[in-house]
């Protein structure tokens, strides 16, 4: 992999820049400055919370937060943000097993 790919790899672009700091920021401090590392790690974890139902991802969005791992933040809230989450989801318990906000069909 070259210099370039490593510190400005192909798909970084793609994000806003908040998130393209989150990820940069991942990268200098646990990363070795490698942000395509970040890069692909950020991405499996949007492809991850794209499986999860609206109340599945508002549960680990609060937890990233409290725990103050970013990256995660960002990308579950990224998919919050696609999926056009409800924020006051926290309005309401589902039974149990229940899916309250099932994804839209594409």
């Amino acid at each position: 992999m070259s210099a370039k790919n490593t510190t400005d790899p192909p798909g970084l672009s793609a994000y806003p820049a908040s998130t393209q700091d989150t990820i940069r920021s991942e990268a200098e401090v646990w990363r070795y400055g490698d942000v395509a590392s970040a890069l692909r790690s950020f991405e499996q974890t949007v492809e991850w919370a794209r499986g999860l139902n609206q109340e599945q991802r508002k549960y680990h969005h609060a937890g990233y937060w409290y725990t103050n791992d970013n990256m995660s933040y960002a990308a579950v809230a990224l998919v919050q943000r696609e999926r056009k989450d409800d924020p006051g989801c926290d309005g309401h318990l589902c039974p149990a097993g229940a899916d309250c906000h099932p994804r839209p069909t594409p």
